[in-house]
């Protein structure tokens, strides 16, 4: 359905739900249609009241971030360590091979006008 510009107003619409604001009452009204199949802007989307980040989680804290490995808020800068796959640790007894690496590389190859390799120094590895 097309629907022509509406001449905007310099009233904004707030919305108390969703703390949005909106420049005419027509898309005020469209945040908050759903469908069978949907759920509304309004429902899905919101402004923070206090740092204005649209967010779309239940769990938002504005002095983090969340992260899409471990599903969690983090602080912003932190470095951390991913979780275990699985909760439990092995026992002392149990056959496990643990493999740590960790390669130096160099970026001189060229690989287009924009891009390098990432070149591993196998010099490096060999002084180990």
């Amino acid at each position: 359905m097309y629907s022509p510009p509406s001449a905007f107003s310099e009233v904004r619409l707030l919305c108390e739900e969703c703390n949005g604001h909106f420049r005419c009452r027509i898309y005020f009204t469209n945040h908050k249609q759903s469908t069978a199949k949907r759920k509304s802007v309004c429902e899905r989307k919101r402004f923070c009241a206090t740092c204005g980040i649209l967010v779309t989680r239940e769990n938002y804290e504005c002095t983090k971030r969340f992260c899409a490995h471990c599903k969690q808020n983090r602080d912003v800068g932190k470095q951390y360590y991913m979780r275990l796959l699985k909760d439990v640790l092995p026992i002392a007894g149990d056959k496990v091979l643990n493999i740590f690496y960790d390669f130096e590389t160099t970026q001189n190859t060229r690989y287009s006008d924009k891009a390098t390799l990432n070149v591993p120094d196998l010099v490096c590895l060999q002084h180990l």
